[in-house]
């Protein structure tokens, strides 16, 4: 690699790549694009990545960096992307990162990162923030709330304290600052009108709830375990269906490709007998309370019958399970299939089996969200 000194783009993503991160990437000084994410790279980034003053977009996400973020990617005046997340990460983020004038996404999101939040930072071009899952303390500088550029926050589950203030114009979309220890009254937040996703739960705010209708595009709010004086309404099932579905249907259709898609690769005529998903009345009944999982329990009502063709009623009477944990692929394969013999193709299938069958468990309690079933099919 060491001779491509003209390359511009690198993407090995989802290669499963493992060892050190290599800080031989940094002499390719041509490099606009690098994009090493979701890989298994282990080790610190290498201060000389900061070299790389081309680059546009740095992506090492969902791998497992540790150490901390060095400040010498400040160097990288032209980037816009930087995107750290999902990896083991800690120490502060550098307040050098003020020096990226071109930085438009920002994710440090799901590391142990601590230490407050720079202020610098609100001074960007931002336009999306997501530091979400740290252990990231301090006060939130009211300025983050006036940064008209910004459409996406997302400061959750940190030890956060403080306020926001917004004013107009306010593009926020997507505004979560759940799970810290804010409080006092969000000043101004009805001039983001913009809002489709807003979470505010778990902290210790005041006040008066904020009314539905001053945010006619807001498809999901979190308002709970604060101490705010009456109740949010005019959410319609339509609209909370509408965000329940842009959430599932990628997830459920990404896994019907996956499942077709190894039909057709061995045995394409397996198919042109039978359909193998069947209509048929959910075990589930309609006078108990719907939540988020019963939607849940649906997807993995699908997952199932996409995997073994039958519904997944008929499994529970022909298995002495209670989990699936212990059920090989031949017990529960299309019967009309070869049985894989590609160890990956077998690891992926039994991985969407064990997560399809945890969302049917009999307590909903037991099931799992739909945010780590993500994880789980995205690992």
């Amino acid at each position: 690699m060491a001779n491509l000194s003209k390359t511009q783009h690198t993407d090995l993503s989802y290669k499963n790549f493992t060892g050190i991160l290599p800080s031989q990437v940094s002499c390719f000084r041509n490099l606009v694009i690098v994009d090493l994410s979701r890989n298994q790279f282990t080790g610190t980034i290498h201060p000389s990545f900061g070299s790389m003053t081309n680059l546009t977009l740095l992506d090492l996400s969902t791998n497992q960096l540790n150490g901390s973020i060095p400040k010498e990617l400040s160097n990288m005046q032209k980037l816009e992307t930087l995107n750290l997340g999902d990896n083991k990460l800690d120490g502060p983020i550098p307040s050098s990162f003020g020096l990226l004038r071109n930085l438009k996404l920002l994710n440090l999101s799901m590391n142990n990162i601590n230490g407050p939040i720079p202020l610098e930072i609100a001074y960007l071009n931002l336009q999306k923030i997501d530091v979400n899952h740290n252990n990231l303390v301090g006060l939130i500088h009211p300025e983050f709330g006036m940064v008209s550029r910004l459409f996406y926050l997302d400061f959750s589950s940190n030890q956060l304290s403080g306020n926001v203030s917004f004013k107009k114009p306010c593009n926020f979309q997507h505004l979560d600052l759940s799970i810290n220890l804010m409080t006092g009254t969000i000043s101004g937040l009805s001039a983001c009108s913009y809002l489709e996703y807003l979470d505010i739960s778990s902290n210790d705010f005041v006040g008066e709830t904020l009314k539905v209708s001053d945010f006619p595009n807001l498809v999901f709010s979190n308002l709970s375990q604060n101490h705010l004086t009456g109740i949010v309404h005019g959410h319609s099932l339509r609209k909370k269906l509408t965000l329940y579905l842009s959430i599932f249907i990628p997830v459920i259709v990404g896994i019907c490709f996956f499942v077709l898609g190894y039909v057709c690769y061995y045995r394409p005529k397996a198919f042109t007998k039978k359909i193998l998903i069947e209509a048929k009345d959910h075990e589930l009944a309609y006078s108990m309370v719907v939540t988020e999982k019963c939607d849940v329990y649906s997807f993995g009502v699908v997952a199932l019958e996409i995997i073994v063709g039958k519904h997944p009623g008929e499994l529970l009477s022909s298995l002495n399970l209670s989990t699936g944990q212990e059920t090989s692929l031949e017990d529960v394969l299309v019967p009309q299939l070869p049985h894989p013999s590609d160890k990956k193709i077998q690891l992926d299938i039994s991985r969407v089996y064990q997560v399809a069958w945890a969302c049917i468990l009999k307590d909903p309690k037991s099931r799992p969200t739909m945010r780590i079933v993500s994880q789980e099919l995205s690992r």
